[in-house]
């Protein structure tokens, strides 16, 4: 009987978190796309009682982590765990069941909001380049992110690389130091039509300023990191396409949302997922 009730117990627990999820991404997701968080959590169908028990939750939970930093002076260790567990075994495979659950249930929100959508299974400037034949000297550097988006109604794509490592181009044969590279380097957002036809695309038609798309403390005034200006051209395609990211956003995905809208500013296209 005590396995029964635990196996209950279990579903109940594992319903409750996918439900949190998705409710989570799909308010995250709104206030990427310019909501305030109270409109956000209105749209998401979030209640007065309940967003006031998660800062609740919240709040306690960064006292009681702050009380424990400061007098157990507790270190962080590398998680290990072990296969053969069988608690451990059952807790893997529950974590399996509940992300299976929220791909299942917010997938087709991400195809039917927009004609757009990211394509995962492409991710870094070399395979963007490799994929579409591009040309490039120097392949072995091509370690800058990149990114593809595909329209699922018209075949078109766009497509965001870097021909110059996160670095920037190379200054002579050793490139081990920072000095062998010049850092300065720029990304390049280009539209691909059916018939395959690669166009560039301005900044103002993702809703940015001109030079967002360069990187590295080589330019004057010095730009920012790789990744960051990456992060800024993919939030500015995902808010003027209307893009859905998948599935896999965290309960984090808020914080980095409200960062992202307040760093890189609100874009012009609200979304309405209702």
């Amino acid at each position: 009987m005590r396995e029964a009730v635990a196996e209950a117990r279990a579903k109940t627990e594992q319903a409750v978190a996918v439900e949190r999820a998705i409710r989570d991404m799909a308010v995250a997701t709104l206030v990427s796309h310019g909501e305030t968080l109270t409109s956000a959590r209105r749209k998401a169908g979030v209640t007065w009682s309940e967003s006031l028990q998660e800062s609740l939750q919240r709040n306690r939970m960064q006292v009681v982590g702050r009380i424990k930093r400061r007098f157990t002076r507790q270190k962080f260790r590398v998680w290990k765990f072990d296969a053969n567990d069988p608690a451990e075994k059952r807790r893997r495979d529950r974590a399996r069941e509940i992300s299976e659950a929220i791909h299942l249930i917010w997938t087709p929100a991400t195809v039917y909001t927009s004609d757009w959508s990211e394509d995962y299974e492409v991710a870094g400037s070399a395979s963007i380049v490799r994929l579409h034949q591009i040309p490039h000297p120097f392949r072995a550097h091509l370690n800058a992110s990149g990114a593809q988006f595909v329209n699922h109604r018209t075949g078109e794509k766009i497509i965001v690389y870097s021909l110059d490592s996160i670095k920037g181009a190379r200054l002579n044969q050793q490139g081990d130091r920072p000095q062998d590279w010049d850092h300065r380097g720029a990304f390049r957002v280009e539209r691909i039509s059916v018939d395959g036809t690669r166009s560039p695309m301005t900044m103002q038609e993702i809703g940015l300023p001109e030079g967002v798309e360069q990187f590295g403390y080589g330019w004057e005034p010095p730009r920012h990191p790789e990744r960051e200006s990456f992060a800024r051209l993919d939030a500015a395609i995902h808010a003027t396409y209307r893009i859905i990211a998948q599935s896999s956003l965290t309960s984090a995905s808020l914080a980095w949302a409200l960062h992202r809208r307040s760093a890189f500013g609100e874009p012009e296209k609200p979304l309405d997922l209702g």
